[in-house]
């Protein structure tokens, strides 16, 4: 996804573990997976700012809708 195996691997671990979703890709957003719901999202996020120890913004909370935009916000970050 990124080009980076252990930072793709830690980003599949928080989708496994908050939305129980095996395979992503980097096209991967919110009507693609049933759990991505509006409290899964909110999982989500948590379960992100914590591995990467980094706080979203209200304005990423709500951009981070699939994986490439999640992807953006902590690169934008310096997270990775």
């Amino acid at each position: 996804m990124t080009g980076s195996p252990e930072i793709d691997q830690r980003i599949r671990d928080v989708f496994a573990a908050v939305l129980q979703a095996d395979s992503i890709t980097p096209e991967t957003g919110v009507d693609d997976l049933e759990a991505w719901d509006s409290v899964g999202h909110v999982d989500l996020i948590l379960a992100l700012q914590e591995r990467f120890a980094v706080q979203f913004t209200d304005t990423e909370i709500v951009e981070a809708s699939s994986v490439t935009r999640i992807l953006a916000i902590l690169e934008r970050k310096s997270a990775l």
